[in-house]
């Protein structure tokens, strides 16, 4: 499966983006710490758009959270030999060329070094093409697929490590594939577990207060039990909901209009401090997943605030009772 729109600009991410489905991952959750912004530079001329990507985890390090095992190579390899494999075996596989060297890249063919990537993802031996997912077509950027020589790719695959490996002395992979981790399946579990817990836990809610005293004690001993940081997003991702829910009118609507002003003064108070406690642990569980940290620290801060809002969620409901 391709993309066949424009999604971002970065040639890497038109190559990755495929993959990922490929493999049937969330392309939500590779970009989840990625922010894209335009950057605009006047005294350059009205062209002097770029497009400026910050992140906290590397997009090696992003793909392997979500169960895809990256393998770098480096050097000059017999390039068509290893994408032919790399197909045989249904392996996606990603090079680096110079689209100085591209005779598909008009604006850059004997023009402009540019260090681009590549998806290869078919051949035909008989023709001596390759079929390749692009960016570049022409003098304008889209995405679409296309076929290359064997020969074309050759020379843009080498004229990118003579210019930026030998001559720019660029640490750089020249060629990936990328693998489905074994433990990806585990992952999966861990979050069909904790949506199960989470839908268990919005539908008892109104009818039994040891469903919240469970829902927290769950994680808590997912927290204190567990040894990677995958399952937080999930986490994340529902306290999220939460905090939304505690925002809404519909949600306050909930405390009868025959309580006093005093007790629903209460209520209010109770509800704005759950929910800024719901925050505080959303940010303590996003911290620990950027990070890729999960220490006894964290366990420990996570505990208490857990049963601190245990605590609130039992006096904001028996309010309501």
């Amino acid at each position: 499966m391709l993309i066949e729109s424009e999604v971002f600009i970065d040639c890497k991410y038109a190559a990755l983006l495929p993959i990922i489905l490929y493999f049937k991952m969330d392309i939500g959750e590779f970009l989840f710490d990625v922010f894209y912004y335009y950057d605009y530079k006047p005294e350059q001329g009205v062209d002097s758009f770029s497009v400026n990507i910050t992140r906290i985890k590397t997009r090696k390090e992003k793909l392997a959270d979500i169960g895809i095992l990256q393998q770098d190579y480096f050097g000059d390899f017999d390039v068509v030999d290893m994408i032919t494999q790399a197909i045989d075996n249904e392996t996606p596989i990603i090079i680096r060329v110079d689209l100085f060297y591209d005779r598909d890249a008009l604006f850059y063919y004997q023009k402009i070094h540019w260090a681009h990537y590549l998806l290869i993802y078919g051949y035909d031996y008989a023709q001596k093409q390759f079929l390749v997912y692009d960016s570049v077509n022409g003098t304008d950027y889209h995405y679409i697929t296309k076929t290359k020589s064997f020969l074309s790719i050759i020379e843009a695959y080498k004229g990118f490590i003579d210019f930026y490996i030998n001559n720019k002395k660029l640490k750089k992979p020249t060629l990936m594939t990328f693998h489905e981790m074994t433990n990806r399946h585990e992952k999966i579990e861990i979050c069909n577990f904790l949506n199960d817990l989470y839908q268990k836990y919005m539908s008892k809610i109104n009818h039994s207060l040891d469903a919240i005293k469970y829902f927290y004690e769950d994680i808590i001993h997912l927290v204190t039990n567990s040894q990677n940081v995958t399952y937080l997003r999930v986490i994340i991702d529902k306290l999220s909901q939460l905090c939304v829910s505690k925002r809404t009118i519909q949600y306050l609507q909930n405390i009868p209009s025959f309580y006093t002003l005093n007790e629903q003064r209460q209520a209010a108070v109770l509800n704005e401090i759950l929910l800024q406690q719901y925050v505080k642990l959303r940010a303590i569980m996003t911290k620990c997943y950027y990070s890729g940290i999960l220490n006894q620290n964290f366990k420990r801060k996570v505990a208490l605030q857990c049963d601190s809002i245990k605590d609130n969620e039992q006096k904001f409901y028996k309010l309501l009772l």
